[in-house]
């Protein structure tokens, strides 16, 4: 479960909805989603997906009938084969859980939340019959920091706020930054991001878009010349081939080699979409970043994380 998918819950439960957590358990064959994808139903609203189509109509119908009926024994858990009778044609089958959350559940969901947004792993265990099904999260092993917070980095944090990656949005203008992040997303408003780093985890992927040319310039010398440079494994520049040229042209003349210069990517995004427009631009940057995720967030199975009880 994301936490994007938990934030929805926690406000849900802490208003005292009911609401039924629906979770892909296991598969077998080819499927529309993952083990461990999720969605949360109300009686009037529907939140995260395990795949669309009919599974998933069918998914809402049958939670939406669980909340409207008396607390039974929970969870329950439902085999899905996806054939020809279920309007899909996939050909393999899913194992659905079923959860009827309430108020009584919000001290788990609260307490995963808080551990998701601090990066930190956790996994709650479910009894099922006579085995034991483990939700569990693992934070994003991809962490990206996003200097800048004009127009086009907000149309990036907007493209990256559903996908498993961990953002850092760094500007030194309060101001800039909207009310509310998506919930994968840290705002650090710093007087002198230059300063911030050294704070940063190595395997860090930078893009760097500040409102300020001399900025970007401070950034990507202070980023080629960190200590542990060969750690970022991405820096991209916002930028025509002219900023490109300029940039590395004052960075020759301040001592950098050509091996140092050639880890810049500028301009940012797949070569083969073209457009100027935030939203393409974002959507180009998002696609690139996915193309380096190393793997998803959440996983299904068994590993040493911290235990939270229902």
């Amino acid at each position: 479960m994301n936490v994007s998918l938990l934030s929805t819950l926690d406000v849900l439960l802490s208003d005292g909805h009911e609401a039924v957590l629906v979770t892909v358990a296991q598969t077998r064959g080819s499927a529309p989603r993952e083990v461990g994808a999720a969605m949360v139903v109300t009686s009037d609203a529907l939140h995260g997906t395990i795949g669309g189509g009919n599974l998933e109509f069918r998914a809402t119908v049958m939670a939406r009938e669980l909340l409207q009926g008396e607390s039974g024994a929970y969870p329950l858990s439902v085999r899905f084969p996806l054939s020809a009778s279920l309007g899909q044609c996939c050909g393999g089958v899913v194992l659905l859980l079923f959860e009827r959350l309430t108020i009584a559940d919000h001290a788990w969901v609260a307490a995963a939340r808080q551990q998701a947004r601090a990066s930190r792993p956790w996994q709650r265990k479910v009894q099922l019959d006579n085995e034991v099904w483990a939700h569990e999260y693992a934070p994003p092993p991809m962490h990206i920091a996003l200097w800048g917070a004009g127009h086009v980095g907000q149309a990036i944090v907007t493209a990256l706020a559903a996908l498993p990656l961990a953002v850092t949005w760094i500007d030194p203008r309060p101001e800039a930054f909207p009310a509310h992040v998506p919930a994968n997303v840290n705002v650090l408003q710093s007087d002198c991001p230059v300063s911030e780093v050294e704070v940063l985890p190595a395997g860090t992927h930078h893009l760097v878009l500040t409102h300020s040319h001399a900025l970007d310039f401070d950034l990507v010398q202070t980023l080629l010349t960190r200590t542990d440079a060969v750690h970022a494994p991405f820096i991209g520049l916002i930028g025509s081939a002219t900023k490109r040229a300029t940039f590395l042209a004052r960075l020759r003349r301040r001592g950098l080699a050509d091996n140092q210069l050639a880890r810049i990517t500028c301009p940012i995004g797949l070569p083969g979409i073209v457009g100027k427009a935030p939203a393409v631009i974002a959507a180009s940057v998002a696609s690139q970043m996915l193309m380096m995720h190393p793997a998803h967030a959440v996983r299904s199975h068994s590993t040493p994380v911290a235990s939270l009880t229902a």
